[in-house]
């Protein structure tokens, strides 16, 4: 009952994180493929990060279940996109899903892998806020920007720029 529990938080938290990194691509102009490895990356980074220090087997490498949960959190956002990408609200409320329910899965595996709780509170911090997100989309790669749109930092046509993300 447990292991279910804790199943079904890990997939609320991934959904989450996902769809704040999609929802940060989205709004930066990437393409399909750059929002979701935004979104892939910002949801298992953390926990990546947290397994490997903890040497047990990395948990996406397991199942394919997460890539499956980034691309129907593409698909929300693909869908809701005007909600989700113009509300600044909605960011924060995905981030703080994501971040508190990250948090509980790092300290519970740290705990069950045979760490001290000075550990597990450590590894809860990393698997919630190392999202690699923060680090991501500085300025965007140059595979991801929209056919024909130059991009730099304070280019006002660039900011204009539609996003591949948004229903054409």
């Amino acid at each position: 009952m447990e292991e279910t529990f804790l199943f079904i938080i890990e997939v609320i938290g991934t959904f989450a994180f996902a769809i704040s990194g999609i929802r940060l691509a989205a709004f930066k102009s990437f393409d399909w493929f750059g929002a979701y490895t935004v979104g892939l990356v910002t949801a298992i980074g953390g926990g990546t990060l947290r397994d490997v220090l903890l040497d047990i087997p990395v948990f996406w490498m397991q199942t394919w279940m997460y890539l499956a949960v980034t691309a129907a959190s593409l698909a929300v956002v693909i869908m809701f996109r005007k909600l989700l990408v113009s509300k600044d609200r909605m960011l924060f409320l995905f981030d703080t899903l994501g971040l508190a329910l990250f948090v509980v899965i790092g300290i519970q595996k740290t705990l069950a892998a045979g760490y001290p709780m000075w550990v597990a509170i450590v590894m809860g911090l990393i698997t919630g806020s190392s999202s690699a997100r923060i680090y991501m989309p500085r300025p965007a790669p140059q595979a991801a920007w929209p056919t024909g749109a130059p991009r730099r930092q304070g280019c006002r046509r660039c900011r204009r720029s539609s996003s591949a993300l948004s229903p054409s």
